[in-house]
């Protein structure tokens, strides 16, 4: 017997902090489903900075901010592109 394991989705690429137009910023990868392994998934996502948003709801929100080599903590930068994902996502 074998169990299937769905793939997780790809994260969504933010930048902030740009200019108009997209220009400069820093790229962040907002995963907003569960991942099992995060450092690894950040490692894989080409972005300097991932952030995985593990609850949200209108009253709070929890994340875990990672490089691709280690678990940062906090980040603004993460907070921001995680919070732009969640409303772009809300209906």
């Amino acid at each position: 017997m074998s169990v299937s394991h769905p793939s997780p989705q790809p994260p969504t690429l933010c930048r902030v902090f740009a200019e108009p137009g997209g220009q400069g910023g820093k790229r962040v990868a907002v995963f907003l489903s569960p991942v099992a392994d995060p450092q690894t998934a950040a490692a894989r996502s080409g972005a300097p900075l991932s952030v995985f948003v593990e609850a949200a709801d209108l009253a709070l929100v929890h994340l875990r901010v990672f490089t691709p080599t280690q678990e940062k903590g906090s980040s603004d930068s993460a907070a921001l592109a995680a919070l732009s994902a969640l409303h772009a996502r809300s209906p």
